[in-house]
């Protein structure tokens, strides 16, 4: 397979993964505006913001995108 190929499937996937990623992020956002998110347990009010935290911040980790898997 020629270079410009590879390129443009690693660039293909790369969209997928941010699309996919904005997606999760966007139902994370959500939640707290949902109705019976205040009669949710502190600590699993506490929890949604945490993992929303964690998912914020993934974006900005390095990450390399799976070339093999289109294999």
């Amino acid at each position: 397979m020629e270079l410009s190929k590879k390129v443009k499937i690693a660039l293909d996937e790369t969209r997928m993964l941010i699309l996919g990623a904005q997606i999760l992020l966007g139902f994370q956002f959500r939640g707290p505006f949902s109705d019976g998110f205040d009669q949710l347990p502190t600590g699993a009010r506490y929890l949604a913001g945490l993992a929303l935290g964690f998912m914020r911040q993934r974006p900005r980790s390095p990450r390399r995108p799976s070339a093999r898997a289109s294999r």
